[in-house]
């Protein structure tokens, strides 16, 4: 018999599940902080209406589970409920018997504790490594993790962030041979060697999307090998055949590692690597199997196979449009990295600045008509900040720019390097981008100085803000909470000057001075909805 009512149908009651509140955000203080609750009440009381409506209802209750949001959940509570879960998110050293079997999200973080001692177990192993022990020895008696268990048990993964274990483990390649759909995979604190990465990639490289590697151990040569045996040694792995399996991972034969035997990623578009260690060398091998790469971040520790990392990026990524570099030391191998990396030009640079300023710009240059998001960053040393302005003469097409210098100060020095790259005509017009600028962080200091701090700082800020107001500019009810410190500090005749020179910047919607967030007149409407 059919249901009397529509509400009796669970299709339709599921539907207006997804409209019930489940997780609310609120903002605690005094920093205004965004912190987000479970708040099922309303779910649960739907619920409790009928047997039909808690079947309909319970899937959505427990679609998601978050250890920390979730925390006061009574842990019998979560097991026995496990297996409506969806999207699973939990400490490393959770030792709820979860029986999910259906998740498609998995995040499986580290203790704060646990990724300390992470972090001195890595550099330690980077010191004594050694080759041995690339897998586990699952096949002789030893037991599989709960962390593994869980992997192994959701056939339907197609995120997983896995933390791995301290002391440092290797990964074990057999926890990713039943992964058929998987898209995304973020790894941290892991002991892992070339031969073993390449294996385990080749077994979803049909469906992967996005790569991060964090804190692994092994990517890099070893103390006691020569960097030439290094690269050799990566050269024929990457180029010898892969395992009768490698590749196949439910994708076109057409497309696939099986075609000709080396390792191929032809979905992978996004690429990071935040390792501790340098592994330049191996990610120089690994973009070749990448030919639909778009957007590279890369940690550089050493000069050690910067320049071939950009000449195999340009040679065998041809749709690479974004770059994210972090380098930790002074080099300038960073500039052949930007200015070969691309053939067709880049249009997302992020970059933080450790080397000569003059060669950066020099590299950047060579993009400038493709830019369209630029974000330069000095956190440590001076920085040539006159040099910098010059980018928004030449990019034309830039719609977001963004310079932060920790040891320049806003100063009428700073806005007068502003005026003097704007055509002279005072205002911005002179900026070719100024028809297409939508964002402009300028993040130096705006301190007036430690013996002129003004105490009424929440006074000088309103001030400000109905000074600038006339300009077309107001400050959202939202803002940074390190605006709460620095209030103070503002120097608000510095600011207003900075509001007059971008007068001419005619589709500028957000103008971010030193965390400090304003917003053009026009978008207040909408921004406060």
């Amino acid at each position: 018999m059919s249901p009397s009512h529509p509400l009796d149908i669970p299709e339709i009651l599921a539907r207006i599940g997804l409209f019930l509140p489940l997780w609310v955000d609120t903002f605690s203080r005094p920093f205004s902080e965004q912190l987000t609750r479970f708040e099922p009440h309303t779910l649960l009381a739907c619920a409790s209406v009928s047997k039909t409506w808690r079947q309909a209802f319970l899937p959505l209750l427990w679609h998601r589970y978050d250890c920390i949001i979730m925390k006061s959940l009574p842990q019998e509570t979560v097991a026995h409920n496990s297996p409506h879960f969806r999207v699973l998110q939990i400490y490393g050293n959770d030792v709820t018997a979860f029986q999910c079997a259906d998740l498609v999200d998995l995040t499986i973080r580290g203790a704060p504790m646990q990724m300390l001692l992470g972090i001195v177990a890595a550099a330690r192993s980077s010191r004594t490594g050694s080759r041995a022990g690339a897998g586990s020895e699952v096949g002789g008696g030893i037991a599989l993790s709960p962390q593994q268990q869980l992997v192994r048990s959701n056939l339907y993964l197609q995120s997983l962030f896995w933390h791995g274990p301290t002391p440092q483990k290797p990964l074990d390649v057999d926890d990713f041979t039943g992964l058929k759909y998987i898209q995304t995979l973020k790894f941290s604190n892991w002991l892992c060697y070339p031969e073993t990465m390449v294996e385990l990639l080749s077994l979803v490289s049909g469906t992967l999307r996005e790569l991060k590697l964090d804190r692994i151990n092994g990517l890099h040569p070893l103390s006691s090998e020569d960097l030439s045996d290094f690269t050799e040694r990566l050269s024929v792995l990457f180029t010898t055949q892969l395992g009768n399996n490698g590749g196949t991972n439910n994708y076109s034969n057409s497309n696939s590692n099986s075609n000709n035997g080396k390792l191929v990623l032809p979905r992978l578009t996004n690429l990071v690597s935040t390792c501790d260690n340098a592994v330049s060398l191996f990610l120089a091998d690994l973009v070749k199997c990448c030919p639909r790469l778009r957007s590279l971040g890369v940690y550089l520790a050493d000069n050690n196979g910067t320049t071939r990392l950009a000449d195999n990026l340009r040679a065998h990524c041809q749709e690479l449009q974004e770059l994210k570099l972090s380098p930790v030391v002074t080099f300038r191998r960073i500039d052949a990295l930007i200015r070969q990396s691309s053939t067709a030009g880049l249009r997302k640079l992020t970059v933080e600045v450790s080397g000569p300023d003059e060669d950066l710009i020099t590299a950047i240059m060579q993009h400038a008509g493709t830019l369209e998001d630029l974000a330069i960053k000095r956190s440590v040393g001076d920085m040539d900040i006159c040099r910098y302005f010059c980018l928004l003469e030449e990019c034309s097409n830039l719609e977001s720019f963004s310079l932060s210098a920790t040891a320049v100060t806003l100063d009428n020095e700073f806005l007068d390097t502003l005026k003097n790259n704007d055509g002279g005509g005072g205002c911005s017009y002179g900026w070719k981008c100024h028809r297409r600028l939508r964002k402009l962080v300028l993040n130096p200091r705006l301190y007036l100085g430690v013996g002129e701090r003004l105490k009424a700082d929440r006074e000088l800020l309103k001030g400000m803000s109905d000074s600038v107001s006339a300009m077309g500019w107001y400050r959202p009810r939202q803002q940074d909470p390190r605006q709460e410190f620095q209030g103070e500090k503002i120097n608000p005749t510095m600011v207003r000057k900075t509001f007059e020179l971008v007068q001419g910047v005619e589709n500028l919607e957000t103008l971010i001075l030193d965390t400090v967030v304003f917003r053009s007149t026009p978008t207040a409407f909408r921004l406060d909805q």
